[in-house]
């Protein structure tokens, strides 16, 4: 325990720099429950739209790497909490293939 003024304890470290004008802002943390939260409302969303979406992290404009979001949703696929499909798309005689991630059971059986 800390005390303060020999009378008051202090359980939380965090409380104590607070007063003592040591206190960092703490960081958001990213995580999977943020995902499942995402995908419960908005079910089959691409890897680009869900980082979008969740975080504002567009690969394309950003130079922060995507290790970080992408290790993530892996994680979150790696332990059965989501889903993917592979589906492809045609568009003007291109077909491009997506992964779609998605919770429960897409096509309701």
């Amino acid at each position: 325990m800390l005390y303060l003024n020999h009378n008051k304890k202090i359980k939380d470290m965090n409380i104590l720099q607070a007063m003592n004008g040591l206190s960092k802002p703490k960081r958001k943390r990213n995580n999977q429950q943020e995902i499942i939260d995402y995908l419960t409302n908005n079910n089959c969303k691409t890897e680009a739209e869900i980082q979008i979406n969740i975080w504002g992290y567009y690969r394309g404009l950003s130079n922060e790497p995507n290790k970080k979001y992408a290790d993530i949703l892996r994680r979150a696929l790696h332990s059965g909490k989501i889903k993917r499909v592979r589906i492809q798309i045609k568009s003007n005689g291109e077909t491009r293939k997506y992964f779609r991630y998605y919770i429960g059971n897409l096509f309701g059986f």
